[in-house]
Parts: structure tokens; C-alpha cells; sequence
């Protein structure tokens, strides 16, 4: 038998298909489903956890360009009012806000106060020496 190497797509294809872990449909479950993983991390070895971390900020960069980029169309083609507009959604605002790219209005920020945060994933926690 002979082993061939899986492209990367394919590795995270099987992976997913081992997952039997589903987060919920609800989007404030879902915030602290994905809060609770990520605080998984912390209890993995400190190679595999900074594996893991590597994996969440390239997910972060992958999303965060995106989404400036959206952004910045809608701000072009919408004006800042639509923007505003789409932030009247509560799941719209609290995507935006996760990458700082929310209007900066009374509305956003009485929205975000209202939310749990998810916990920080760009660098891992120090550990006690």
C-alpha cells in the first residue's frame, strides 16, 4: 500500500468530517460555544496549542481581509449610512466588531456592551514559569 500526501484542502475536509462536536444554530450560543473552544487551547501541549494558534490567526487574516474589503465597497457604493443600516442587525454588528471594522455610533457601541466577548485568540496566554 502506498501512502500519498493529502493537499491541505483535503486534510481539513477530513478533519471536519471527524468532528462530531456541532455548534448551535443560535448566534449567542454559537459566541460561547466558539468562547469555550478556544478556551480549550489553553490545555493542549504548547506545540499543538501554538499549531492551533497559527491555524485561528490565518483564519482571523483570511476573514479580516475579506470583510475590510466588503466594507469598504459597501462604503463606496452605500455611503456610511448603509453601512449604519446593515449594523441595525445585531449578528451583522457583532461580526464587524470582532474585526473593528463596525461604524462607530451610539447604536454599535450599546450593542457590543450588550454582548459577551469571545476571548482573544491572536496570541496564546502566558503561562506561570
Amino acid at each position: 500500500m502506498t501512502l500519498v500526501p493529502l493537499e491541505p484542502r483535503e486534510r481539513i475536509v477530513l478533519l471536519a468530517q471527524r468532528s462530531t462536536a456541532q455548534p448551535p444554530a443560535d448566534f449567542d450560543d454559537l459566541m460561547a460555544w466558539v468562547a469555550d473552544r478556544v478556551a480549550e487551547i489553553d490545555g493542549l501541549p504548547d506545540e499543538t496549542r501554538g499549531r492551533v494558534l497559527e491555524l485561528l490567526d490565518g483564519v482571523d487574516l483570511l476573514h479580516r481581509q475579506g470583510l475590510a474589503r466588503f466594507v469598504d465597497r459597501v462604503r463606496l457604493l452605500g455611503g456610511r449610512g448603509m453601512l449604519e443600516r446593515l449594523t441595525e442587525d445585531s449578528v451583522v454588528t457583532s461580526l464587524l466588531d470582532l474585526y473593528d471594522l463596525a461604524p462607530d455610533t451610539e447604536e454599535v457601541q450599546a450593542a457590543a456592551a450588550r454582548r459577551s466577548p469571545l476571548v482573544q485568540i491572536s496570541e496564546p496566554p502566558e503561562r506561570p514559569q
